[in-house]
């Protein structure tokens, strides 16, 4: 059964029931709600214990240490708890020391397992956890697969523990590795209660309205009706071909369309990111293309540059892989001619003279082969001194991050790549304007959303699709615009 009454929830959360489910749609008061559970629960706790907050990313975690101010609560990422038991007891486990979760040794999915089998093997663990932390939150809980689940559940059951999961069904858009949890079911099986009013929309009830009967409409998988919109809904009808998931192509009137409705403050959604990126590059004075807490292909890269190292015309094609995937205008003439000119005994630009500043820069890396200096060489890049007519940045959250990094003699570059990239994300905003994938845009809130891409290709009839949908229309706070091509018009529509 589903309590209804804000007040009714608040005590029941409070209460001392063991396991309590929390169904917070997008926009309802989920963060408001849990950080105020945690401080009411804190209040009830012995001396020397603490509520554990579990989240997925370090940017929720800031978020509610934020709010919380104070020590209310340990806050924790999912993936840091049980690297810091494996860590911890990595002899028993028969691991190597130090453990490096960002290189994959072992990856942080794996550690989630190792730190199951150690709670598994010395329960004596996980009943300290359980009584340190009597009080378990966790957030977003439909994202958790089930090893996830099973290394909550095993500090849970340690003790007298009381675990309070806030999570959502309809915005369980993430495909992590292993098997996601069921909260649909988890809902119907355990006590739950349901925050009910979308505080997001509170100065704008046309677009409450709008999400709550989209939100319906999606559960009840049937198409959200657009044949009434109301005023911050738009519909655009484009003719043209649909981009397939790899094609950064798109239609003319789809562009049309989007340059002709956007606002100052909108940013453009898709599924894939090949489309954001396309759509950025034609579109480049719109804002930038935002790539959220994801930061492996920095980390790729950097860790091929570290592999690299004392091999001069490796780095030197590093920096031309770099600046052709995180940039544009980096051509295949420009990148054939790099290729020619970094041979293994030095630089030889012969008549290549178009390329005379890129060959500056390369001799500058193979007078010292290292991570460090093609760092710096990456810097001078972005400082425009490459002679390249037309490149500039693309994906800048990658290319920027590399570019912060200094690291000394002594330093492990990969580590602080990891350092940065946790920092970053730990305090990573949402933009006010620019592209983004719909994985990425969750947790966000935005003045004005775009759909470029509102095909069936993209959004089946499906469960997959009516999630996605849905974290993509609760996103847009004032004004929402619907572009559906007329070749292959989604089923989740109505129009």
């Amino acid at each position: 059964m589903i309590d209804s009454t804000l007040d009714a929830i608040r005590r029941r959360i409070a209460g001392p029931e063991p396991l309590i489910l929390i169904e917070a749609p997008a926009g309802y008061g989920k963060t408001h709600e849990a950080v105020l559970a945690a401080q009411t629960l804190a209040l009830t706790l012995p001396a020397g214990r603490k509520i554990m907050f579990l989240t997925h990313t370090n940017a929720a975690r800031e978020t509610f240490n934020r709010r919380l101010k104070g020590g209310a609560a340990v806050m924790r990422t999912i993936h840091a708890l049980a690297c810091e038991l494996v860590e911890l007891y990595s002899a028993p486990l028969g691991l190597p020391r130090p453990l490096e979760p960002y290189r994959d040794k072992p990856s942080f999915d794996e550690m989630i397992t190792l730190a199951v089998t150690l709670l598994q093997r010395r329960p004596e663990l996980a009943r300290g956890l359980a009584v340190r932390h009597p009080v378990i939150l966790v957030d977003e809980y439909q994202d958790c697969v089930q090893a996830q689940h099973e290394l909550i559940a095993l500090i849970a059951r340690a003790g007298p523990t009381r675990l309070r999961l806030f999570g959502d069904d309809l915005q369980a858009i993430f495909e992590f590795a292993g098997t996601p949890v069921d909260f649909a079911a988890m809902t119907r099986a355990h006590p739950t209660v349901r925050l009910t009013t979308p505080w997001r929309w509170a100065s704008q009830p046309e677009m409450a309205d709008f999400v709550v009967h989209a939100r319906r409409a999606l559960v009840a998988g049937e198409p959200i009706d657009l044949t009434a919109a109301p005023s911050c809904v738009s519909v655009h009808v484009w003719d043209g071909p649909v981009p397939a998931p790899k094609q950064a192509g798109h239609a003319e009137q789809c562009l049309k369309a989007l340059q002709s409705c956007l606002g100052e403050q909108a940013v453009v959604l898709t599924h894939h990111n090949s489309h954001a990126l396309g759509l950025r590059r034609r579109m480049p004075h719109h804002g930038r293309y935002h790539e959220g807490a994801d930061h492996e292909p920095a980390r790729i890269i950097l860790a091929a540059v570290d592999e690299a190292e004392g091999n001069a015309p490796k780095l030197a094609a590093l920096l031309v892989t770099a600046m052709h995937e995180w940039g544009q205008g980096m051509t295949k003439p420009y990148r054939e001619g790099a290729a020619a000119i970094c041979r293994s005994g030095g630089v030889e630009l012969g008549s290549r003279t178009k390329l005379t500043k890129f060959a500056e820069i390369c001799r500058d890396l193979y007078t010292e082969p290292t991570v460090s200096h093609w760092l710096h060489c990456l810097r001078r890049v972005l400082d425009g001194d490459h002679g390249i007519p037309g490149w500039k940045v693309l994906r800048g959250d990658q290319i920027y991050l590399l570019a912060r990094l200094r690291p000394g003699p002594e330093d492990d570059p990969g580590a602080l790549l990891h350092a940065e990239s946790q920092a970053r994300s730990a305090i990573r905003s949402a933009p006010r304007r620019g592209f983004m994938v719909i994985h990425k845009a969750k947790g966000f809130e935005f003045d004005e959303v775009a759909i470029p891409y509102c095909a069936g290709a993209l959004f089946a009839d499906d469960l997959p699709s009516r999630r996605r949908m849905y974290v993509t229309i609760s996103r847009a706070q004032r004004r929402l615009h619907f572009l559906i091509p007329r070749s292959d018009p989604t089923r989740l529509l109505r129009y």
